[in-house]
C-alpha cells in the first residue's frame, strides 16, 4: 500500500510542477514586442495596415506603457503614424518621425490581450524632391502590462 500511495504522490507532483511550468511564463511575461510589415504611403494616402497580436498575456493584465521603435527608409517624406489597440483607441503621431522609439502612455489601463494596428498616413509634402511623396516605415511595437 506505502508503495502505491508513493507512486500516486509523485505522479500529482509531476502533473501540479508541469502545470505551474506551462503557466508561468505568461504570469512572468510583462511584454510582448512585435514587427509589422513595411509601411508604404504616398502622395496623402495610407498604407496597408498592419496587425500584430498579443498571443497569451495571462488574465486581468493592464498596460502600462507602449514604445513604438519606427525605423524610416531614406528619403522618406513626412507621415503621421497611427496605433489602434484591441481595445478600439486609436493614437497617432505626427512625423517625420525619425528612426527612434517613441514611448507612450496613451492606452494606459488598456487589457494589452488581442490585435493592436499599425498604419501610416502620407502627409503628401515631400521635403526630399520627390515626384510624388513617398514614406516608407517599419515600426517594432513593445506593449508592456502588469
Amino acid at each position: 500500500m506505502k508503495i502505491f500511495s508513493k507512486r500516486i504522490i509523485t505522479v500529482v507532483v509531476a502533473c501540479m510542477m508541469a502545470c505551474l511550468m506551462s503557466v508561468t511564463p505568461a504570469l512572468a511575461a510583462g511584454s510582448f514586442t512585435k514587427t509589422t510589415v513595411k509601411l508604404n504611403a504616398y502622395s496623402g494616402g495610407s498604407s496597408t495596415k498592419s496587425t500584430v497580436t498579443s498571443g497569451t498575456v495571462g488574465d486581468n493584465q493592464s498596460v502600462t506603457k507602449v514604445e513604438l521603435r519606427c525605423t524610416v527608409s531614406a528619403g522618406s517624406d513626412p507621415y503621421t503614424l497611427y496605433v489602434k489597440s484591441p481595445e478600439g483607441s486609436t493614437e497617432s503621431f505626427v512625423g517625420p518621425i525619425p528612426t527612434d522609439t517613441i514611448t507612450t502612455t496613451a492606452f494606459n489601463g488598456e487589457n494589452p490581450y488581442g490585435t493592436w494596428t499599425i498604419w501610416i498616413v502620407n502627409n503628401n509634402v515631400s521635403l526630399n524632391g520627390n515626384i510624388r511623396p513617398v514614406s516608407t516605415v517599419t515600426v517594432r511595437i513593445k506593449v508592456i502590462y502588469s
